[in-house]
């Protein structure tokens, strides 16, 4: 059995990390499966999917990363504002899921 579900999110950008476990599991419920596996993907090119254990302090440390990595400074600030999807493209190649 195949079940196709949808979950639409509008997010502030930036970084923002979402938790998505409740409406993953909403769209199991809906499904009736229960066995099986779910594959999730995001169908725009800034955005990313990687599994954490979702707690403030981990959140916290994410945030820190990107700025340290990949930070806003340098990449967004310094170019016309047509461009500044650059800083998005980088972060979110850079958000790998192991």
């Amino acid at each position: 059995m195949i079940y196709t579900g949808e979950i639409n999110l509008k997010t502030k950008g930036d970084g923002e990390i979402i938790d998505i476990t409740a409406k993953v599991q909403k769209q199991l419920m809906e499904s009736g499966i229960t066995a099986g596996i779910v594959t999730i993907f995001v169908e725009h090119s800034t955005c990313g999917i990687t599994t954490v254990e979702y707690e403030p302090g981990l959140i916290e440390d994410l945030g820190k990363l990107w700025e340290r990595i990949a930070p806003k400074t340098s990449l967004m600030l310094t170019m016309p504002i047509g461009r500044r999807q650059r800083l998005r493209h980088v972060r979110a190649s850079l958000l790998v899921h192991h």
